[in-house]
């Protein structure tokens, strides 16, 4: 814990692996960037809302931030929904990132870098906290504004998964974009069994060595049951809001130029080659 508390006394961010910061590689957030600078192209809307649901040390907080900043000349906000409480069963499943992701939160580590990262990257005034579970914050948003993109990463279990899709649905713009994380793998893409198996189970994470892969069953099944069949790159799933309904987004143009204060943690070249989602 040295680096965080040299970080907490200093005015640097931290988002480094003792708390599993980032979780991902940096398309991740160029992918958001980039829906955001997509939505703003649109040019139907001028003030830019966000609403990210599960924030943890505020990465992706960052990115939609600076985004606004970089894209809309900071006219815009994110709202970030976490209750900051531990929310993962530890018995079931007892890997390294579960066991030191519920410690800094029982720790209340992970909402302070929330706050300090907020503070040193510049963005206190582009982020509304709503502290709480999802489901409850956002009943009490339903009949208030409407958001560009909603991005959905936070209990990653079934029902929770389900209810904050249901949600989100009624709160996204028309032409806005609903997303999530960490669906790695569709339901046509796994065994069924296997999937059934780990929503019962409850488990936030699956690893398949027989299959050779690994996935967040309560994810997976989900986004079926809630949407369909959906966009997918790298783990970052995304739809777009039109007239008939959500509908895949077949291809993003995307903007690498994520916050430097992400890219500090990552190695040089890091990047893969951009494809069509």
């Amino acid at each position: 814990m040295n680096e965080i508390e040299t970080a907490l006394s200093s005015n640097q961010p931290y988002f480094g692996h003792a708390v599993r910061g980032i979780q991902s590689g940096p398309l991740r957030y160029a992918i958001l960037r980039s829906l955001v600078k997509g939505v703003i192209n649109q040019e139907y809307t001028n003030s830019i809302n966000v609403l990210e649901v599960g924030s943890w040390i505020g990465a992706s907080a960052l990115t939609f931030a600076r985004s606004i900043q970089d894209f809309n000349g900071g006219d815009g906000l994110v709202t970030c929904v976490d209750k900051w409480e531990p929310y993962i069963d530890t018995s079931i499943d007892n890997g390294s990132t579960s066991q030191i992701m519920s410690l800094a939160i029982e720790l209340n580590i992970a909402y302070t870098l929330f706050q300090h990262n907020c503070k040193c990257c510049n963005i206190e005034h582009l982020v509304e906290v709503k502290r709480g579970t999802s489901q409850d914050i956002l009943a009490k948003l339903i009949d208030g504004k409407k958001f560009d993109v909603i991005y959905i990463d936070g209990d990653h279990r079934y029902e929770a998964v389900v209810g904050d899709i249901l949600m989100a649905k009624k709160l996204l713009a028309s032409g806005g974009i609903l997303c999530g994380d960490d669906l790695e793998k569709q339901v046509h893409e796994v065994d069924l069994d296997i999937l059934q198996k780990g929503v019962e189970e409850g488990r936030d994470t699956i690893v398949s060595g027989e299959k050779g892969y690994s996935f967040h069953p309560g994810v997976t099944l989900a986004v079926n049951e809630a949407i369909g069949e959906v966009s997918s790159y790298a783990g970052l799933w995304l739809m777009v809001n039109q007239e008939d309904g959500l509908v895949r987004l077949q291809e993003i143009e995307i903007d690498e130029n994520i916050p430097k204060e992400l890219l500090k943690f990552y190695p040089p070249d890091l990047f893969p080659q951009s494809k069509p989602l």
